[in-house]
């Protein structure tokens, strides 16, 4: 019997991580004469990770979990899940909090920062000027 290949993920977030992969890659097949025959609904295989729990998923689906360029996760299905077979840097876009940011965090800011409480609207002018300025989307 063949093993599949695992990677442990480390959901360190408050919340449940569900994530689903489509298993079959062709939903239909072509017949000689080019008819599109024997359709089948998508399968997917699915993986839930509990709130600071560690779960094996196939390796397979390690480019879903997470888009990586340079060692630093930049989105995927589950880019706040940490890979501990692998770990790479989590682009501060990807975190949610409301403070400066670094270029990127590691596995243990990462969990750091979801763990701290969130802080309190600050009554600094400049402060709520700046977070004002972020949520504006340029215009087209």
């Amino acid at each position: 019997m063949h093993s599949r290949p695992m990677t442990r993920y480390m959901n360190p977030t408050r919340d449940p991580m569900t994530m689903s992969f489509q298993v079959n890659k062709t939903n239909y097949t072509i017949n000689a004469k080019g008819e599109i025959t024997d359709v089948r609904s998508p399968k997917y295989e699915t993986f839930t990770i509990p709130p600071g729990e560690t779960v094996e998923i196939p390796s397979e689906y390690d480019r879903g979990m997470h888009q990586i360029s340079g060692n630093v996760i930049l989105g995927g299905l589950a880019p706040m899940a940490i890979n501990l077979d692998a770990p790479a840097k989590v682009h501060p876009s990807l975190v949610p909090v409301y403070e400066e940011q670094p270029i990127a965090l590691t596995s243990a800011e990462l969990i750091e920062r979801l763990r701290a409480p969130t802080a309190a609207p600050s009554s600094d002018p400049d402060a709520a000027r700046v977070a004002k300025a972020r949520m504006k989307v340029p215009a087209k």
